[in-house]
C-alpha cells in the first residue's frame, strides 16, 4: 500500500503539485462539444485541475477557456456578454477574445492603450471527437491531439457523455481497471435460486480471486485477470483493460459498439467522469443512444463544489445524498447491490 505522503502526491493535481504538472503535459477533455451549440451561446463554468475557468464559443465559432474572473475586480466572467468575438465582463466592460487578450476596455479614455497591457489567463483548445479539449501546460510542450480512434469515426458511429463524479481521479482509475469486484458488485441472481444460495450470471464469477496480469506498455499498461470458468477449470475467462497516461481507460467487450472512460480532476475531490461508445463499422442506432444517454439518469445542472465553486455540469440521478436509489427488494431477490 502506498504511505500517506505518496498518497497525497499522487492524488493532488492544482497548480505547483507533481502530479498537476503531470496531468497538465496532457490535451485535458474539459466540455461536449455540444455544451457550446452555436457561436455567441452562453458561456459555461468549469473547474480543471483546481482552475476556474470559463468556457465560450466565439462569434466565429472557436472555443475559449479562460480564468472565470476578470482581473480588474474579479467579477466572474460566466456573467459576461459573450459578443464580438470576445466575452465583456459585465461589471466595467472589459472584454477578452479566446487568447487572453484585452480587446476592449470602455471604461478608459480613447487615448489610452492600458487595454494592451492586460491579459487575462487563456488556455488552447481544440474539438476533437465531440469534445473540446484544452491543454494547460507549458507552451513549448504542447503534444499533439491524441489519436483515439472512438474521436476518429464520423459523429454518427459515436456517444459521448460526461458527469460530476464525487470522487479522486485515482480512486476512479483504480475502480476502472479493478477485476475482482465485477464478481460482486455487478453481479445479478438468477431468480430461480433467489438470493439465498443463488450464484451471479457473471462467467467468471465462480472464483472471485482472479490471477492477473500486468503487460506495460510505452502508453500505459494492459491489465488481464483470469478466471476459471468451466465446472472443472478446463476453461478460462480473461478480462483484459488497457489503461493509457494520465487517466484514460479501454474496456474489453465483445463485438460493437465498444468504449471506454476518462477521469480528469476538477479538484482534488471531484473529476470529470466521461464515457464514449463507438462502432467504427456504422452509425449507432436510435436505441443505442438512447441508452448510452439514460442508462446512467445523468441531467444537466449547476453543482457547488466545497469550495463554493459553481460549475456547469451532469449529475447522476443515483447519487449519494438518496442512497442512490436503492432498492432493497431487489437486493434481496436478484440484484447484489440492489
Amino acid at each position: 500500500m502506498l504511505s500517506a505522503h505518496d498518497n497525497e502526491i499522487l492524488t493532488r493535481t492544482g497548480p505547483g503539485t507533481p502530479m498537476g504538472d503531470l496531468f497538465r503535459r496532457f490535451w485535458i477533455p474539459v466540455a461536449l462539444a455540444e455544451e457550446l451549440p452555436h457561436p455567441d451561446s452562453d458561456p459555461i463554468r468549469l473547474k480543471v485541475l483546481g482552475e476556474n475557468l470559463v468556457a465560450f464559443r466565439d462569434t466565429n465559432g472557436n472555443v475559449g477557456l479562460l480564468d472565470n474572473f476578470c482581473p480588474h475586480r474579479r467579477a466572474s466572467l460566466f456573467f459576461g456578454r459573450n459578443e464580438e468575438c470576445g466575452l465583456r465582463c459585465v461589471y466595467h466592460g472589459w472584454k477578452f477574445d479566446i487568447n487572453g487578450d484585452c480587446v476592449d476596455m470602455p471604461s478608459e479614455p480613447a487615448e489610452s492603450n492600458f487595454k494592451d497591457k492586460v491579459k487575462i489567463t487563456a488556455y488552447p483548445t481544440q474539438e476533437f471527437g465531440s469534445v473540446i479539449w484544452a491543454y494547460m501546460g507549458p507552451p513549448d510542450l504542447k503534444p499533439e491531439l491524441p489519436q483515439f480512434e472512438w474521436a476518429l469515426v464520423p459523429e454518427s458511429h459515436r456517444l459521448v457523455t460526461r458527469w460530476t463524479q464525487d470522487s479522486n481521479f485515482m480512486q476512479a482509475v483504480e475502480g476502472e481497471i479493478d477485476s475482482a469486484h465485477i464478481s460482486y458488485l455487478h453481479s445479478t441472481f438468477k431468480r430461480e435460486d433467489g438470493a439465498g444460495g443463488a450464484t451471479s450470471t457473471f462467467a467468471g464469477s465462480k472464483k472471485g480471486a482472479p490471477e492477473l496480469t500486468i503487460k506495460e506498455t510505452d502508453y500505459g499498461f494492459i491489465y488481464g485477470a483470469r478466471r476459471d470458468a468451466g465446472e472443472n477449470g478446463e476453461s478460462n475467462w480473461w478480462r483484459a483493460t488497457q489503461w493509457l497516461l494520465p487517466a484514460f481507460s479501454l474496456i474489453a467487450g465483445k463485438g460493437w459498439p465498444r468504449g471506454g472512460h476518462m477521469y480528469f480532476p476538477q479538484d482534488d475531490e471531484h473529476i470529470s467522469a466521461w464515457e464514449y461508445a463507438y462502432n467504427p463499422n456504422e452509425p449507432l442506432t436510435e436505441e443505442q443512444r438512447i441508452e448510452g444517454r439514460t442508462k446512467f439518469k445523468i441531467f444537466p445542472t449547476t453543482h457547488t463544489l466545497p469550495d463554493g465553486s459553481i460549475t456547469d455540469t451532469f449529475r447522476m440521478e443515483a447519487n449519494e445524498s438518496n442512497d442512490f436509489l436503492m432498492d432493497r427488494q431487489a437486493q434481496r431477490e436478484w440484484s447484489y447491490t440492489g
